[in-house]
């Protein structure tokens, strides 16, 4: 990014999107295409680009302009390209700041991080099957600690009849004993 770009006011990343959309609506012929978003995300790699463009092709071109409204909103588009508009804004401000140390400890959002919304999605599918997947196990450590629990309170109930027996044959053994001294 030129210096030029970065001392005045950012243009915002909602509106290069709104634009891109509806220069593929006005000319459906010309679906939204690399260009179009690599102005809405500059940063993105071009295999993010082209992925994202093709997967947008035809969705847009059934919305009207009027619609880009009632569509941005049902998505929360503009809020997400907002914070992404923020982010960016801020990373900037701090790498550009006289105090930016270079080699500095403190975890900072990557300027460069524009991340379109299908992986936002993907990303929000990979979350949802750790968690599935971390409940089973919950699941499975809770039966494990039940079938654990059971077996450990079956071998204390073995354990005390075993030891009543152990009395009870050294209570008879006793008897014999006291019984053969008794003879003698």
């Amino acid at each position: 990014m030129s210096n030029s770009q970065t001392k005045r006011e950012l243009p915002k990343r909602s509106s290069l999107v709104e634009n891109a959309f509806n220069r593929s609506i006005t000319n459906v012929l010309k679906p939204i295409d690399s260009q179009t978003l690599s102005e809405a995300f500059p940063f993105a790699t071009e295999a993010m680009i082209e992925s994202l463009s093709d997967q947008t092709k035809t969705l847009f071109s059934h919305y009207s302009k009027d619609r880009w409204e009632a569509f941005s909103e049902e998505a929360s588009f503009k809020d997400l390209c907002d914070q992404f508009d923020k982010l960016e804004k801020e990373a900037i401000q701090r790498i550009q700041s006289p105090s930016f140390d270079s080699n500095s400890q403190e975890v900072t959002r990557d300027p460069k991080l524009s991340i379109p919304p299908i992986l936002i999605e993907t990303l929000t599918s990979i979350l949802k099957l750790y968690q599935s997947r971390l409940d089973q196990q919950n699941v499975l450590n809770d039966l494990l600690q039940s079938t654990i629990s059971s077996k450990v309170l079956e071998i204390s109930k073995m354990e005390k009849s075993i030891k009543s027996r152990l009395v009870s044959i050294e209570s008879s053994l006793k008897q014999l004993d006291d019984v053969k001294i008794f003879e003698s």
